[in-house]
């Protein structure tokens, strides 16, 4: 059931990134590759939004129930270790973990977290409701967002940045 969630969140991304953004961003899935060390420990993340060569949002699937009641809300310390890797790896500073929303977790966006590594990525965790997302039209709640601050960010020139500091 994982392996649907991811594919059918990864093709409604693409088409609604198409719709809003044009060419401007391209949905992979399953990629790119890259690998942890020389000779091993291929990474290879769910959905990847790219501007040309930019890696400007990596979103990970999990076929699991978040819990707004846990530390975190239910998302596990594997779980952020390995979206974690993800960021420092790809050099990306939009993340999100998406999960199907319950009774108990509606959808939206559930978190968020700055991690506290050298990129400083900003980590959205997200509820999708799985009908919306299947059968539904328009970006999924809470997707525009992540993915329109990660396109701008990239088109904002970096004199912007620094005379803001």
């Amino acid at each position: 059931m994982e392996r649907l969630f991811e594919t059918v969140l990864g093709l409604r991304i693409r088409r609604e990134c198409r719709a809003i953004f044009g060419r401007h961003l391209s949905v992979e899935l399953q990629g790119p590759t890259a690998s942890l060390a020389i000779s091993g420990f291929h990474l290879r993340p769910d959905i990847t939004v790219t501007d040309g060569d930019d890696i400007v949002a990596i979103l990970d699937a999990k076929w699991k129930r978040l819990d707004t009641d846990k530390p975190n809300s239910g998302v596990t310390s594997s779980d952020a270790y390995q979206i974690n890797t993800y960021a420092d790896r790809y050099r990306c500073k939009r993340l999100a973990l998406i999960y199907p929303a319950t009774a108990e977790c509606p959808p939206g966006c559930v978190t968020n977290f700055v991690l506290m590594t050298e990129v400083r990525p900003t980590l959205e965790v997200l509820a999708i409701d799985v009908r919306e997302m299947a059968f539904g039209s328009g970006m999924p709640a809470g997707f525009e967002a992540v993915l329109s601050s990660a396109y701008e960010r990239m088109r904002t020139p970096a004199s912007t940045f620094l005379a803001a500091a």
